[in-house]
């Protein structure tokens, strides 16, 4: 049976570089954010992981053709991405799969079909899926041909809205991360974080829960606990030395710009918030996003 891990959580939390790290083992395959891929195939300047353009990857055209028309993408099919994809949805969205009446079978009939055709071109045993929302988790884990694991990255959520003030480009192509307002930031970290503890987890036969703090000071500790935590065994070819990392490419169709980096790079807490993020926000994301923060012992 197939393992998808799939990770939840807010952007920014550190879930690309780990899917990456995790993706160097040779059973696994990081496939980046992937309820977005047929959103995302079709756009100019949109790569893959590797460097090259989705609609150019060797991989992916191997996994289309594996599964003829797996990547082809309809007006029913995206209107149902948009549906699931709205976190403020989540509590309906579960209720309907629970009731059955979800009106998501298509939609999770192509990601089954789409996750057999990644592990035959790819011939690994887990996946890694970074789609981090709750709504598409929620649709996995009703699929009962696979092996599901949950990992929910938290971050302070400062940190969170400190980072997404900053717009982060693409080096070598046509799209970026753009930048959003704090209060806004808040509110979604509030609302993935209370759809992840609640509904995601309700439905999960394996959740763990992770920092991103914990991660950025112990990487090779939560990388080989992640592992076995996914039936792998410990030890990463990605690390050359202590928090020191050098990644191969790997065939994600989404996630932060520094997944093209090809460099040694070391992994490192990246608390520059303190400093960086506006007294009268930092107010406000303490504000929206009592009392998660706190339980996850943010204070």
């Amino acid at each position: 049976m197939t393992t998808v891990l799939y990770l939840a959580g807010a952007g920014r939390s550190g879930s690309t570089l780990l899917a990456s790290i995790l993706g160097q083992s040779p059973s696994v395959v990081d496939v980046g954010e992937l309820w977005k891929i047929w959103r995302v195939m079709g756009e100019p300047g949109r790569r893959c992981g590797c460097g090259a353009e989705l609609v150019d990857c060797p991989f992916w055209r191997s996994v289309a053709e594996a599964s003829p028309g797996v990547l082809e993408a309809d007006p029913e099919l995206l209107a149902t991405m948009a549906r699931i994809g709205r976190a403020r949805g989540s509590g309906g969205l579960w209720a309907q799969l629970r009731l059955g009446r979800s009106g998501t079978e298509a939609y999770a009939d192509r990601l089954r079909r789409l996750y057999e055709a990644i592990v035959e071109v790819s011939s690994a045993r887990v996946i890694i899926d970074s789609s981090k929302m709750p709504g598409p988790a929620m649709v996995v884990e009703s699929m009962d041909a696979l092996d599901v694991r949950v990992l929910h990255l938290t971050r302070d959520p400062r940190a969170v809205a400190a980072s997404w003030t900053n717009r982060k480009d693409d080096p070598n192509g046509a799209h970026h991360l753009e930048a959003r307002e704090p209060g806004a930031v808040a509110r979604a970290w509030m609302t993935r974080a209370l759809a992840t503890e609640t509904l995601v987890r309700a439905g999960a036969d394996a959740y763990r829960r992770e920092s991103y703090e914990r991660f950025a000071t112990e990487p090779e500790v939560v990388v080989d606990e992640v592992l076995a935590f996914i039936g792998e065994p410990a030890g990463s070819p990605a690390f050359v030395g202590p928090s020191t990392v050098l990644l191969e490419a790997t065939h994600s169709t989404g996630g932060n710009p520094g997944r093209f980096e090809r460099q040694e790079r070391i992994v490192s807490l990246d608390d520059r918030w303190r400093g960086e993020l506006d007294p009268g926000a930092r107010r406000t994301v303490e504000r929206i996003t009592t009392p998660m923060r706190q339980i996850y012992g943010y204070r």
